[in-house]
């Protein structure tokens, strides 16, 4: 069949009218995602801003430990933020805890946690790090608690550690010394089940580490993978106040007035002993209950010697985490404060290790604490305090948040000893 000349022109003609309207519907696909972007980030901003005070009551830190909202709680002097491990986890039976006994702000401020089980100091160095200058001035303070670096950390807490968001920002940041981001990133290194979770963190830690020309030219595909990061984060703030629909107060009323910490003190040790006095070591008869055949029948809780305890406290990973945590926090000028749960004293009695190799642990958190200008408290002359600990996994009692609440208000109040 024979296609006329006319024909042939009319489809010439309609070609670029197709072309067309296929550019024009890509054009208006990518402005319509690019809008849907700028408004999540946008909202979820204004979201954070909004709720920012009810979102610290929350009573876990698993739900709000976005980026965005860490920064938002940096803004307002009156949310002390408190970083640690599962020691600051709050039991809801605990009205000692520091989120509790801090709530109305009854000295000026509220504590804002970000703790959760399993977490890691790398964890906490790794926001810090990534909130870069964001700290400048401001006050924190990092808990410690001493099982973690007495023990062998296994690589799938490191993996459940990992942020993509937060290890892109601190690697992209110029808040941070280029030698000391070298270190970080060898951290992340040593445990690859982290960077599995993003191959672009992955290829980007290591050319950063092999200082490799490379490097500069996927820094824009880094940058375009942290603000999708940064979008889903917001994004995550935006549906758990959805889903929550928290108080909207924007303002933290305060009626100020003094606490009388011994007062405290007599309060919480009514309460608790009666409730620790039924086994050896002074942690809560109910976990006790619970938890006896497993003490008494796993290595976990075996007893060990000086050696044994020493040679687990000079390779724990966490030394590492600690240094890098502190030279963050002396590179951005932060005003912070190491807070040192002590040892619990009769169980480590118990388990043959002696007070003097006990002391090690206590001596290097110091050295390390002043080394880098970070004011460090560490509550060893509470190590023989009986009722210190709930149980043996070094989680405060009633007794013990007394005295970690005492050293935190005496911090934000510039009145340490």
């Amino acid at each position: 069949m024979t296609v006329s000349p006319s024909a042939g022109v009319a489809a010439e003609r309609e070609t670029p009218s197709a072309i067309n309207l296929h550019t024009m519907a890509a054009l208006l696909a990518g402005v319509l995602f690019l809008g849907g972007l700028a408004a999540v980030y946008l909202l979820g901003q204004w979201v954070t801003a909004r709720y920012i005070y009810a979102l610290s009551e929350v009573q876990d830190g698993q739900d709000y430990a976005q980026l965005i909202v860490q920064r938002e709680a940096l803004r307002h002097p009156d949310l002390l933020p408190l970083y640690g491990t599962s020691e600051i986890w709050r039991p809801p039976d605990n009205p000692y805890h520091a989120k509790a006994l801090f709530a109305d702000a009854p000295t000026g401020f509220s504590i804002f946690a970000l703790g959760k089980p399993g977490g890691l100091v790398l964890t906490s160095m790794q926001s810090l790090g990534a909130l870069g200058a964001d700290l400048n001035g401001k006050k924190v303070v990092i808990s410690l608690s001493p099982p973690m670096f007495a023990a062998e950390i296994f690589d799938v807490r490191y993996a459940a550690a990992f942020s993509a968001l937060q290890a892109l920002t601190l690697l992209l940041s110029h808040d941070l010394s280029s030698e000391l981001k070298s270190e970080v990133a060898k951290r992340y290194l040593a445990h690859p089940s982290m960077l599995q979770r993003n191959r672009l963190t992955d290829l980007m830690m290591n050319l950063y580490v092999d200082a490799s020309p490379f490097y500069e030219a996927v820094v824009p595909f880094a940058h375009v993978e942290r603000l999708l990061l940064d979008v889903v984060d917001r994004a995550s703030v935006i549906s758990y106040v959805a889903r929550t629909r928290p108080g909207s107060r924007t303002v933290k009323r305060h009626d100020l007035r003094r606490l009388d910490w011994t007062a405290l003190l007599a309060d919480a040790t009514r309460e608790y002993q009666p409730q620790a006095s039924a086994n050896p070591f002074g942690v809560s008869d109910r976990w006790w209950r619970n938890n006896k055949s497993r003490v008494e029948g796993t290595p976990e809780y075996a007893p060990e010697s000086d050696e044994q305890f020493l040679h687990k406290l000079n390779r724990a990973e966490a030394w590492l985490d600690l240094e890098q945590m502190l030279r963050i926090l002396q590179e951005v000028r932060a005003e912070a404060m190491i807070l040192s749960m002590p040892l619990h004293g009769s169980w480590w009695d118990y388990a043959r290790v002696s007070p003097a190799v006990r002391r090690q642990y206590y001596v290097r958190v110091r050295e390390l604490g002043a080394r880098y200008g970070v004011r460090t408290v560490v509550l060893d002359d509470l190590e023989s305090d009986h009722y210190f600990f709930r149980d043996l996994g070094s989680h405060p009692s009633a007794i013990g948040w007394v005295h970690y609440d005492r050293a935190i208000d005496a911090f934000y109040h510039g009145a340490l000893n």
